[in-house]
């Protein structure tokens, strides 16, 4: 059974999910403040985190700074504020991803299930060595990148973009198929979720931003240091 922590402030629709998730094979542990994280157990005990962005003791985006400055368990915002503004902050943040209020339960369970997956076929099948590549070095395993010999610390979708394209160098990924593959689901309209993590990516890689090349209308690229 796999560990859900639910940070909701409605008491209704924590049930809501609750019942219908614990019926499909999870554990939901359900908090209703934002103080409350502090008190959870161990973050890591949980396989996902579902975070309201609008709680009474602050904003959700707080709980999504904390939770990563410790783990990097899949986080997916569910929120009834639909701009693009919201979006890009919470991805900014370390979101892995954003389903907006009114859902489908049924949708929001697929969102689960392809977070979920993505999370063990990434560190069940991550290459045994390192890569070093234009001042990157890259440790699979280990889940860590260095720039000129400096740690960059990546959210875990940060990490799998990277890793897709590392062990992929000079081929093209549109932006469809790099959702398909990180997020293992579907690709319905995800540009802007593709485009925030790429560029937030880019702008931890600092001096070695370039090695991910942007080929317009196409997609993107690692390239290789000769190409």
């Amino acid at each position: 059974m796999k560990n859900i922590l639910l940070l909701e402030d409605d008491i209704h629709m924590c049930q809501l999910l609750t019942d219908y998730l614990e019926c499909k094979d999870y554990r939901i542990t359900a908090i209703h403040h934002l103080e409350a994280l502090t008190d959870a157990v161990s973050l890591t005990d949980y396989r996902l985190i579902l975070i309201d962005l609008g709680l009474p003791d602050g904003s959700g985006i707080t709980a999504i700074k904390q939770i990563r400055s410790s783990c990097t368990v899949p986080i997916i915002v569910i929120t009834g504020q639909n701009s693009d503004d919201a979006k890009a902050l919470c991805f900014t943040y370390g979101a892995d991803d954003y389903v907006v209020k009114p859902f489908s339960i049924v949708e929001l369970e697929a969102r689960i299930k392809a977070n979920l997956r993505r999370v063990e076929i990434y560190d069940g099948n991550a290459p045994q060595t390192s890569l070093q590549i234009k001042g990157l070095t890259i440790k699979f395993k280990a889940r860590e990148v260095f720039c000129d010999g400096r740690k960059i610390d990546l959210t875990r979708t940060e990490f799998d973009i990277l890793q897709l394209l590392a062990t992929h160098r000079n081929q093209v990924f549109s932006k469809g198929q790099i959702y398909q593959q990180v997020w293992k689901d579907s690709y319905l309209d995800n540009e802007d979720v593709v485009n925030t993590h790429i560029n937030r990516l880019r702008r931890k890689l600092g001096s070695s931003k370039d090695c991910i090349e942007t080929l317009w209308g196409i997609g993107y690229r690692m390239k290789d240091s000769d190409h």
